[in-house]
């Protein structure tokens, strides 16, 4: 759940306007990108609502194409959320690795935490919710696209060529949060209406330029010695 003073309440969809998670490196082809084994990647994780008023959200972020036989491939590096629009995080990006027991007090980019796994194994030790909300509840954001956060993350140098699927999920009734009911005292919690997805196309580049003619000085290095030696009287 969303850490917030107010006590999020779990309400059924109704007839709300749509509310979605969109993943983005904003290039020509802004849900995919293509690096080689060992690169790291970015994109941005926005919220896009077209009525709806958000005060926050909780999510994960999954492997889909994760096998048990190859394990996981990807690692997030790096959350930055200067430019967020929900900076009140439920987890911080770095904290103790879980040592003392106490998930509250581990970091989303700890070692034990930032390989991404599939949605079909979580649990409350694979997973922690990336989730956020705004600093002031009060203020809901309305229509719009609000940054969530800029993610950077690793390839595994051992991937083999092949495209991988990345997406968001939230657990069931746990999107996003509502504005704030004073009435009430909560702020209602709703399931998202579509969750982002990015794909990651891993591939094995071509020899550069600078080693084709790293090889080629090679080859001359080696004419040239076989020559000096042939001239010997």
């Amino acid at each position: 759940m969303l850490a917030s003073s107010a006590t999020l309440a779990s309400a059924a969809p109704s007839a709300f306007a749509a509310v979605t998670l969109a993943m983005t490196d904003g290039d020509a082809t802004p849900t995919s990108t293509t690096v080689a084994p060992g690169q790291s990647f970015q994109f941005t994780l926005n919220l896009v609502s077209t009525s709806e008023q958000s005060t926050g959200l909780d999510y994960y972020l999954q492997d889909t194409s994760y096998t048990t036989q190859r394990g996981p491939i990807f690692r997030l590096l790096d959350r930055n959320t200067a430019a967020a629009t929900y900076t009140d995080l439920l987890h911080q990006d770095t904290g103790d690795n879980n040592t003392m027991g106490d998930i509250t007090t581990a970091g989303v980019e700890d070692s034990n935490w930032s390989l991404l796994q599939p949605r079909n194994g979580f649990d409350s030790t694979t997973f922690l919710d990336l989730g956020a909300s705004l600093s002031n509840i009060l203020q809901p954001k309305g229509a719009g696209t609000w940054q969530v956060a800029v993610y950077t993350l690793s390839v595994s140098a051992s991937t083999a060529p092949g495209s991988y699927v990345l997406q968001t999920f939230s657990n069931p009734g746990q999107g996003y949060a509502g504005a704030f009911n004073s009435t009430t005292g909560t702020t209602p919690s709703f399931d998202f209406n579509g969750h982002g997805t990015f794909t990651v196309n891993v591939v094995v580049p071509e020899p550069s330029g600078c080693a084709v003619l790293l090889a080629g000085a090679a080859l001359g290095s080696r004419a040239r010695r076989h020559r000096r030696r042939s001239v010997r009287p």
